[in-house]
């Protein structure tokens, strides 16, 4: 599978997870944990074949929708980041962003890091 295949891959579980936060938003439909973690396989076997998905690895788009399905599926964010060792300065600050907003969910995150 080339980068390109592994770019498609991201975008296509970011729209999923995007689609079904939209609908819960709307009040559309009830929220769907197995969504989060239905992504999160898949992205974790392409960290382990090409290590985090870098702009010059499959693009500054698929880069950023891979940070967002981290993000969700709560995983040690930091870890990830370190153990990759390539994680863009605008994934990590909105990821500050997110941890100053989020309360409880960064108390938990924390203690997973």
């Amino acid at each position: 599978m080339g980068n390109e295949a592994l770019a498609a891959e991201i975008l296509a579980m970011a729209d999923d997870d995007q689609r079904m936060r939209g609908a819960v938003a709307g009040k559309a439909r009830p929220w769907d944990p197995s969504v989060d973690e239905r992504n999160a396989r898949p992205l974790r076997a392409i960290i382990t074949e090409i290590g985090w998905p870098t702009t010059s690895k499959v693009g500054a788009q698929a880069e950023h929708m891979a940070w967002l399905l981290v993000q969700h599926a709560i995983w040690p964010t930091s870890r990830i980041a370190s153990a990759c060792g390539r994680v863009s300065r605008s994934a990590m600050g909105l990821n500050c962003s997110r941890a100053v907003t989020a309360g409880s969910r960064y108390r938990r995150w924390i203690q997973m890091t």
